[in-house]
């Protein structure tokens, strides 16, 4: 699960920004839901009920940097 597992650093994400999972539209969505491929280019889905405050796209930067190479292997098992 992208925001309830512990699968960067021994924290979920949704503790570690409770913010923004309070204002995911994907707040129990798995890590393959949240990628998006296209061609052979990969990059993150996230998806808010409503637009980022200034502070929070501050937030979302900082977990844009904990993302940040945490790619995802296309037609992977999950582990």
């Amino acid at each position: 699960m992208f925001w309830d597992d512990k699968w960067i650093e021994s924290v979920a994400l949704k503790v570690r920004f409770p913010r923004l999972f309070l204002i995911s539209s994907s707040k129990h969505a798995y890590l393959y839901q949240i990628e998006k491929w296209d061609d052979q280019e990969w990059s993150w889905k996230l998806e808010w009920m409503r637009n980022l405050f200034e502070w929070e796209t501050r937030e979302l930067y900082q977990l844009m940097q904990q993302l940040d190479g945490k790619n995802l292997i296309k037609e992977s098992e999950d582990k």
